[in-house]
C-alpha cells in the first residue's frame, strides 16, 4: 500500500506539530522548575537571614551570661580577700583587674564568634539571593529557548512539506 503525497505532508506535519507541541510543554516544565528553585532559594535565604540575627542574640546572651560570671567572681574574689583580712591594693587590686580584664576579654571573644557567625549566615543568603536570581533568569532563557527551537522545527517541517509539495509539482510537469 503505497502512502498518498497529502498523506505524507500531513504526517510530516503532524509530527512537526506534535513536537511544537511537546517543546512548549517542555517549556512550561522548565519555568515551573526554575520558579520552584528561585522560591526553595529564597526561603532558605530568609532562613539564613533569621539564623544571623539569632546568632547575633546568643552571642547576646552568652556574652551578659558571661559578664555576669566576671563580676560573680570578682565579688567571691574581694569577700576571699576580705576574709582574709586583705585590703583592697597592691597585688590585691591586680588580681581584681586581671579578673576584670578576663572577663571583658571573654566577653568579647564571645560577641565576635557570634558575629562571624553571623557573617557567614548573611554571606550565605546573599548567596542564595544570587542563586534564586540565576534560577528565574536561566529558567526563562532556558524555556524561551526550548519554545524557539520547537518553533523553529515546525517552521522547518512546513519548509519541508511545502519543498516536497514543489518537488513533486515539477516531477508532474515533467511527466
Amino acid at each position: 500500500m503505497q502512502t498518498s503525497p497529502a498523506g505524507l505532508d500531513l504526517a510530516t506535519g503532524g509530527v512537526g506539530l506534535a513536537n511544537l507541541i511537546g517543546n512548549l510543554a517542555k517549556a512550561e516544565a522548565q519555568k515551573a522548575q526554575a520558579e520552584f528553585e528561585r522560591r526553595d532559594f529564597q526561603f532558605r535565604q530568609k532562613v539564613a537571614d533569621r539564623q544571623a540575627v539569632d546568632a547575633i542574640r546568643r552571642g547576646q546572651l552568652r556574652a551578659a551570661a558571661a559578664r555576669r560570671k566576671s563580676k560573680k567572681t570578682i565579688g567571691a574574689q574581694r569577700a576571699a580577700l576580705a576574709a582574709q583580712g586583705i585590703e583592697i591594693g597592691g597585688s590585691a587590686l591586680d588580681l581584681l583587674d586581671e579578673s576584670t580584664v578576663i572577663g571583658e576579654l571573654n566577653q568579647m571573644m564571645i560577641r565576635d564568634n557570634a558575629a562571624r557567625e553571623a557573617l557567614g549566615l548573611n554571606l550565605n543568603s546573599v548567596s542564595l539571593g544570587l542563586r534564586a536570581d540565576v534560577a528565574r533568569i536561566s529558567g526563562r532563557a532556558e524555556s524561551r529557548a526550548t519554545a524557539l527551537t520547537g518553533g523553529i522545527q515546525f517552521a522547518r517541517s512546513l519548509v519541508d512539506i511545502e519543498a516536497q509539495r514543489q518537488e513533486r509539482t515539477r516531477s508532474d510537469q515533467d511527466a
